[in-house]
């Protein structure tokens, strides 16, 4: 389910275009920083707030699988979480 949430919402931001490597790396990126903000104990809300109040279906739906995992407390951990993250959504984008 939601794999299939993941490339609807992929492909309408993409107007149907074939998913690049370089659409797929920016969402590796995103996912990295809000994982990164999630380790570094950010209030989901705050990852969600941006300048005109509107987020995009991708950040929300990235935030909110980021803040399901758990929060760790060691820098190793929080790294390692980080990575495993980005490795996880960057997969599911080059798979469709």
């Amino acid at each position: 389910m939601k794999k299939l949430l993941l490339t609807a919402t992929l492909l309408t931001a993409t107007s149907a275009q074939a998913l690049t490597h370089e659409h797929c790396s920016g969402i590796n990126k995103l996912a990295g920083a809000i994982m990164g903000a999630r380790q570094a104990g950010v209030e989901m809300s705050a990852v969600l707030s941006v300048k005109d109040g509107e987020v995009n279906d991708v950040t929300k739906m990235l935030a909110i699988d980021a803040y399901k995992e758990p929060h760790y407390s060691t820098k190793k951990y929080q790294d390692t979480s980080v990575v495993d993250f980005k490795n996880k959504w960057y997969l599911a984008c080059i798979q469709m």
